[in-house]
Parts: structure tokens; sequence; C-alpha cells
């Protein structure tokens, strides 16, 4: 799957980039930027319903504006203000000493996060850095901070911080105020957390200017980095003998995990450590882009619970276009669902709300945290019982 996202990406980018290229570049003048502008967007953006937005409308009221003495100081308003109205952070338009956005899906919303509690009261002086993954013990419980899925994860890091907690009651991975990049590193993370081949969701694209012009669907996986569950039939005797002994390796690993020695690497293949634990992902409106894939596709996995606020959303993959005066738009061409069929665009709702803020913070709390580790702590006993 992961190979033929990295393809449709490319064919994404490339229409966008080369429409007009073909055939030779349009005229550098307001009426012909507008118009490129509002035909890409038209054609291309893929949320128009989601958003409530009538896109025509819109033009009807301000292509009249647009005349050949037009500023670009007064074009760039009008096409920001038109983008401004599609509500979505992943719109933009690009100029030399700017760059359009719309924030209010998370500004106008509680933060449900205060970085300097989380290193002061929980991360302290002792915590580890594996790469980006700031983690330490909470009691019992593995915590794990993600700030940014632009940030590459090594398999070294993620062999660590699993190996880690390998005897913890459960784990909690915090990705608030994380506002997204690379949906590789959410697939390199969560194949590391499913049992097989798990279907998570489907994709399709925006292709024409009508409103209901998209794509077939096609399907998202995650496929386990070492599938432990894979029958071993049919296989060669080398390779069912090396499935085997990996089985082997991580049930007696599991059943005996060694001690971790402080700033030691732990050598032990990770894959499936946290698959029978219950595992919380903390989020909030912040959580955008690539973390909202990931609280998404997290969601759908029978012992992931989601606590916080929901997730800031933003469930399409960007492209960009260029207009002939050298100005950039981007915007989302593509809707991802669920396998329920939600969209997931507008974000992730948690399966318990839980919010922290000023008052938690005066006593040096963060109450998403606290909740997330009684929870686990809770299911831990009853699992017990």
């Amino acid at each position: 799957m992961r190979l033929l996202l990295f393809i449709a990406l490319f064919v994404l980018v490339i229409t966008g980039c080369g429409r007009w290229i073909v055939g030779g570049n349009p005229a550098n003048t307001p009426a012909n930027n507008y118009d490129i502008f509002y035909r890409s967007v038209q054609e291309n953006y893929a949320f128009f319903a989601e958003k409530e937005v009538n896109w025509d409308s819109l033009d009807r009221h301000y292509r009249p504006l647009v005349t050949d003495s037009l500023g670009n100081d007064s074009l760039y308003s009008i096409l920001s203000t038109m983008l401004f109205a599609l509500r979505d952070g992943h719109v933009n338009l690009y100029v030399n000493n700017d760059r359009s956005r719309n924030a209010d899906w998370y500004l106008d919303f509680p933060a449900n996060f205060n970085e300097g509690v989380l290193r002061r009261q929980y991360l302290g002086k002792n915590y580890q850095a594996s790469g980006p993954l700031a983690n330490t013990w909470l009691d019992s419980v593995g915590y794990m901070y993600y700030g940014s899925f632009s940030s590459a994860i090594a398999k070294g890091n993620l062999d660590y911080v699993l190996n880690r907690f390998a005897s913890s009651k459960g784990l909690i991975i915090d990705v608030r105020d994380n506002g997204g990049g690379s949906l590789g590193n959410v697939f390199k993370l969560m194949e590391r957390l499913v049992p097989e081949k798990t279907f998570v969701g489907t994709i399709d694209q925006k292709n024409g200017p009508e409103a209901g012009s998209f794509s077939e669907r096609d399907s998202f996986f995650i496929t386990p980095l070492v599938n432990y569950n894979h029958s071993t039939e049919g296989l060669s005797p080398r390779k069912k003998k090396k499935a085997e002994a990996a089985k082997r390796q991580r049930e007696e690993f599991l059943e005996n995990p060694p001690p971790v020695r402080k700033g030691g690497w732990a050598v032990a293949d990770s894959t499936g450590m946290m698959l029978h634990k219950p595992i919380v992902v903390l989020i909030n409106r912040h959580s955008y882009s690539a973390t909202n894939f990931f609280a998404a596709f997290m969601s759908t996995l029978p012992n992931v619970t989601l606590i916080g606020d929901r997730s800031g959303g933003g469930g399409g993959i960007p492209v960009s276009y260029e207009l002939p005066n050298g100005w950039k738009i981007r915007f989302s061409a593509t809707r991802t669902y669920l396998p329920n069929g939600q969209d997931i665009e507008n974000g992730i709702e948690p399966d318990i709300y839980q919010a922290t803020g000023p008052a938690d913070e005066l006593q040096g709390v963060d109450a998403i945290i606290e909740r997330a580790k009684a929870y686990i702590l809770e299911q831990a006993n009853t699992e017990k019982q």
C-alpha cells in the first residue's frame, strides 16, 4: 500500500504542476492568475461538501473584482479570502513574503496541552530521547511523546522503546500538538502494533469539476514488520524454520523480558510486544494531518483507546499548483475513510473525552495523562480478575 500511495502522490503532483504547461504558459495577468486558481481548486479540491462551501458562489462574488489594473496585494487578498472560507489547515496560498492560512480548526478550541507541564512534571530530567521519541516510565505504564511525524523514526528507536516497556501494563502514545508530517512514519510506527495485515481505511481522489467526481476508492493496509501470526504452511523448509524460530524468540522474550540497562540498546525485535496490552493514544485539536491519520487508523485496533479531545482533522493528501505569476496554491485532493465509512477530514472523536487546563497546571498535573494512566491500570486490574 505504501508503494501505491507514493505512486498516487506522484501522479497528483505531476497533474497539478503540469496542467497548463503543455501548449505554452498563460500570460501573467490578474485575470489568468485568478481563472487558473479558480479552476484548479474547483476541479481538484476534495471537501466542498464537508466544508459546506459553494465555490461557484464565491466565484460570482469575487471574479468581477479582478481587473487588468488589479495589484498583487489586492489579488492576494481576494484569493486568500476565498481559500480561508474552506476552513482547512491543508489549504494555503504561498507568495514571496506570506502564506495564507486558516488555523481556526485548533485556535478556536482549548489547547489541552502544556509542554512545560509535560517536561517538568512527567518527563523530568531522566527521560530518554530515542530519536524523536521522548519516553519514560509513569509508575508501571510506559509513556512516549512524539512531537512531529516529520521527524523520522529509526528501527532502533522503536526497538529500544518497545523493549524498554515490554514488562509494562500498557503504553501511552502522546501525539497532542503533533501537527503531522510523513505518512511513512505513521506506517513505520503502526507496523509494530498490528498482529497481521490489517485493513484500516480507504482513499479516493477528486478528478473533475462536478461535485461527485471522484476516483474509485483504494485501500489502506498496515502490514506488521514481522507477521508472527502468519501460517508457515507452504513455506520452504529454510523460511519455515526461520519463521518458527522468530515466533519462539518473541514468545520467550515476552515471558522473561531481560532488564533494560539504563542507556543501553535492546537487540530483540520489538514487533508484537504491545499486541495484548492496552494502548492509549492522546490527542487534541492540534493533532492534525498525518497525526489525524494515525489516530484514525489506531482507533480501528481492538486494544487501542483514544483519550483527550477530538483531533484537528486533515484527512486529505495535499497537492500544489503554480500560478502564472509564480504563486503556489496547496489544497487537499483526496478523501480518507475508516472501514466503517467515516470520513476523517473533520477529526476523530476520542473514546474518552478528557480536558486539562490552567487549574490542573497550577497543581502540576496533566489531567489527560493522568486519565490515560488510570485507564491502563484499570484495564490491567480487570484482566487479573
